[in-house]
């Protein structure tokens, strides 16, 4: 199996550094605060509010107490989920389930890029690789492996000229994929995989962009069809 390392150094540019998890990122368990708000990490969303979302159809406990505090600039990560993209930098404070995983940053990157980054195609195929279990449905990536993880890291002007580039070209996407949902609402198949179209290109783009690629949209487009992880 190639080198989790040799395949990071292969993805980005040379003069990018590549750390380890551990020196960016250390797991703790925060609990007793059951009056935070209480969040939930989506593959499509990040962490955000439960109650800002009607179709999560997880059950919360009774008694929140055992559930993690989480941060502003926090990472959390299902465990479950994290090679679909259920991994993410929050921008709340609240509690989340005792199922995740909470991370406290110990740098100073831009916390946008690396929630980009460590929620791209290029990542998410690692925790594929990583994670532990007989069918994808019990897959489970443990702290040990996620910890070892590397890590590309731009400077910092060029990871804010990065997340620039990406939220100026997912807007374009993003407005575009709102009328092409409102079409699949009302009408048959097309619109459909124009969305599903729409959602690739958005998810190829971001993976694009963080690993350093500034190309034409031409080429981003041909990335995109082909694939780019």
């Amino acid at each position: 199996m190639k080198d989790l390392y040799q395949i990071i150094l292969d993805e980005t540019p040379d003069h990018w550094p590549v750390v380890p998890f551990w020196s960016l990122y250390k797991k703790t368990k925060q609990t007793g605060q059951p009056d935070e708000e209480l969040l939930s990490v989506y593959r499509d969303y990040g962490v955000i509010p439960k109650s800002s979302r009607d179709d999560n159809r997880n059950v919360e406990s009774e008694d929140l107490s055992g559930y993690q505090l989480v941060k502003k600039r926090w990472l959390v990560t299902n465990k479950m989920k994290a090679w679909q993209g259920s991994i993410a930098v929050s921008k709340f404070q609240g509690i989340v389930s005792p199922a995740y995983f909470v991370y406290e940053p110990l740098h100073q990157e831009n916390d946008d890029y690396i929630h980009f980054l460590l929620r791209s195609q290029l990542y998410t195929s690692i925790y594929g690789r990583i994670s532990k279990g007989v069918r994808i449905g019990q897959w489970d990536l443990e702290h040990e492996a996620l910890r070892t993880v590397p890590i590309a890291l731009p400077p910092l002007s060029e990871q804010a000229d990065i997340v620039a580039n990406i939220r100026v070209e997912i807007k374009k996407i993003d407005e575009l994929i709102e009328v092409a949902g409102g079409l699949k609402a009302a009408m048959a198949s097309r619109e459909g995989a124009l969305l599903s179209l729409l959602l690739e290109k958005k998810s190829a783009l971001i993976n694009y962009r963080v690993t350093g690629h500034i190309e034409s949209s031409d080429t981003l487009n041909k990335a995109a069809a082909g694939g780019v992880v």
